[in-house]
C-alpha cells in the first residue's frame, strides 16, 4: 500500500478527503512549535500540508482526548507526515482513538493484530478489537469475529458463536457473510441442514456478485433442493458463475447445455476466506471487504478484511510455515499450487500471486532432494477444496493444484531430515 492511500476507515471521513492522503512531502516540525486550536483547524492545515501546523495543533487536543485528534496523530507518526515515522506511536494512538470507542479504528486495529501488520500477531488481541467493533455493529467486525470462532482463533471453536455473529452482518448485506450463512445451512454446520435457507442466503450472495454463490444457487436448482427443480434457473446462475471464470460452473453449464445425464452435484464450501479487511475509506459504517472471494470450508470469499498484506512471523507477506501447517486438522485438505527445488525462486512466485486466503510452505525431503512445496487454503473435504481449486487464478489452476490431507504433510514436516 502506497502511502498516499487511506487505510483507516474513518481517516477520509474525518480528514475531508475523499480518497487519498496527501502525498507531499512532509514540512519539518520545529522545536518548540506550539498552536492551539479546534480539530477543524488542526484538519484545515492537515489538509494544506502544512504539516507542522497540524500536528502542534492536534497533539495537545489529542493529549486531552479528542479522539479525533488521536486518529489522525495516529496517521501522522504511522506514514511520517510532519514527524518521523514510528509506527509504535500510530499504534498507541490508534488505541486511545478506539478506546473511546470508534469501530473502524476498533476493527482496523483487529486487522493489525491478526495479520501481525506492525505488531506481533495476536488472534486474542484481534478478537478482543473486533469485538468491540462488532458490538458496536460493523458488519465487517461481525464477519471476522464470526470467522474467528468458525476457525477457533482465538477463541474456542464454536458454529453457535460462528451462526450468531454472521447473521448480524449478514442482516447488514455482508456479502461473505450471507455466503458463509448458506454454508452452514447447506452443511448443517452448527444448525440441522436446510437447503431453504441455504438456497436464501446464496440468492442473497449471488444477486451481490458472488460467482461461488451463483454456482452453488445452480446446484440447489439443478437438484430441486430448497427451491423447485428447475434446469433453466440453474442453467441462468451457473453461466453468472462461469463468466467470472469459475471453472466448475463452466463444466455444469455445459453438460445441462448438452442434455446428458449428471449425477446430482453437491453444494461446494468453498476456499479458506480471510477476515475482512480495513472499513472503506469513505466511512467508518459503511465497511466493505478487500480480499477476493476464498474460503474455509464456511465461507468461500475474504475473511477478516484486511488492508495490507499481512507479515507472519517466519515468512514474509503473510505466509505461513511449518508450525502453522501442524496445526491444522489432520483430516482436513489443502491445495498444493507448487514445487521448487528453491525457497527463494518458491516465495517469489508466492508474493506475485497476491493470494488472499490461507497459503503456507514447506520444506520436505524428496527422494534424496530438498523440495520447497506451497498450499494453499484448509478445508473439510476434498469437494471444498475442489470448489476452491475452481476460484484460483488461472495460471495456477492450469499447474492442476494438488488436493492433499494435512495429515499426509504433516508426516513430511515431521521427517528428522527436516530439522
Amino acid at each position: 500500500m502506497t502511502s498516499a492511500r487511506c487505510v483507516l476507515g474513518v481517516l477520509c471521513l474525518w480528514l475531508g478527503s475523499s480518497a487519498v492522503l496527501p502525498a507531499a512531502e512532509p514540512t519539518a516540525l520545529r522545536p518548540g512549535n506550539v498552536a492551539s486550536g479546534s480539530f477543524e483547524e488542526g484538519r484545515a492545515a492537515y489538509l494544506a500540508k502544512e504539516y507542522d501546523r497540524a500536528f502542534a495543533i492536534l497533539k495537545p487536543l489529542a493529549e486531552s482526548g479528542d479522539a479525533k485528534a488521536q486518529v489522525t496523530l495516529g496517521i501522522m507518526y504511522d506514514y511520517g507526515y510532519g514527524v518521523e515515522k514510528d509506527v509504535a506511536r500510530a499504534i498507541d494512538w490508534y488505541k486511545k482513538a478506539a478506546e473511546q470507542g470508534i469501530p473502524a479504528v476498533q476493527h482496523d486495529l483487529g486487522v493489525k493484530y491478526y495479520r501481525g501488520q506492525d505488531v506481533t500477531q495476536d488472534y486474542e488481541q484481534a478478537v478482543k478489537w473486533w469485538r468491540m467493533a462488532a458490538e458496536n455493529g460493523l458488519a465487517d467486525s461481525q464477519y471476522n469475529l464470526g470467522y474467528m470462532y468458525s476457525r477457533g482463533l482465538g477463541v474456542p471453536a464454536s458454529d453457535k458463536e460462528a451462526l450468531a455473529w454472521y447473521s448480524k452482518a449478514a442482516a447488514q448485506n455482508h456479502i461473505f457473510a450471507q455466503y458463509s450463512l448458506a454454508v452452514m445451512h447447506a452443511f448443517g454446520k452448527g444448525v440441522p441442514v436446510d437447503f431453504a435457507q441455504a438456497a436464501q442466503w446464496f440468492r442473497k450472495a449471488a444477486e451481490q456478485g458472488m460467482a461461488q454463490a451463483q454456482y452453488n444457487l445452480g446446484v440447489l436448482y439443478e437438484n430441486g433442493q430448497g427451491v423447485g427443480k428447475n434446469l433453466d434457473e440453474a442453467r441462468k446462475w451457473y453461466k453468472l458463475a462461469a463468466d467470472q471464470g469459475l471453472d466448475m460452473a463452466g463444466r455444469k453449464l455445459a453438460a445441462l447445455q448438452g442434455g446428458g445425464g449428471t449425477t446430482p452435484p453437491a453444494p461446494a464450501a468453498a476456499a479458506a476466506a480471510q477476515p475482512a479487511t480495513a472499513a472503506t475509506a469513505a466511512a467508518p459504517t459503511d465497511a466493505a471487504p478487500a480480499a477476493a472471494p476464498q474460503s474455509d470450508g464456511a465461507a468461500a470469499p475474504g475473511a477478516p478484511v484486511a488492508a495490507t498484506p499481512a507479515p507472519t512471523p517466519g515468512a514474509p507477506g503473510g505466509i505461513q510455515r511449518e508450525d502453522w501447517i501442524a496445526a491444522q486438522p489432520r483430516d482436513h485438505y489443502t491445495l498444493q499450487i507448487m514445487s521448487s527445488s528453491r525457497e527463494d525462486a518458491l516465495l517469489d512466485l508466492l508474493q506475485r500471486q497476491h493470494l488472499s486466503g490461507d497459503v503456507a510452505y514447506f520444506r520436505a525431503n524428496v527422494n534424496g532432494q530438498t523440495r520447497y512445496s506451497a498450499i494453499y487454503g484448509v478445508f473439510a473435504s476434498p469437494a471444498d477444496a475442489e470448489a476452491a481449486r475452481g476460484q484460483l487464478p488461472a495460471d495456477l489452476r492450469k499447474a492442476n493444484p494438488w488436493i492433499r490431507q494435512f495429515g499426509a504433510i504433516q508426516g513430511l514436516i515431521q521427517q528428522p531430515s527436516q530439522n
